[in-house]
């Protein structure tokens, strides 16, 4: 498992998400990666994409995520990022 660094980014379809005492664990199609200090706000937020394609930069005051591509789920409800995905 690889622990994200200050600018770096993941890229790719997110699996799954774990959180730990002192950070967070995602699974994206490729790799493992811990983020330290994950804002459980985020995470929350980042469980509503399991399935579509994202990105997580860590920068030097705190993650931003993005999606890049939209899914549909098992109940054929198509998601979009809302707003709040993309704040710290």
């Amino acid at each position: 498992m690889k622990t994200l660094q200050v600018w770096e980014e993941i890229v790719g379809r997110l699996q799954k998400i774990v959180e730990t005492a002192n950070g967070t664990i995602v699974s994206v199609a490729g790799g493992q990666y811990f983020l330290p200090d994950f804002p459980k706000n985020l995470s929350a937020n980042l469980l509503k994409f399991v399935g579509a394609r994202v990105g997580i930069l860590r920068s030097i005051d705190g993650y931003r995520m993005r999606v890049l591509t939209t899914y549909v789920s098992p109940a054929h409800t198509v998601h979009a990022a809302p707003k709040e995905c993309f704040e710290r």
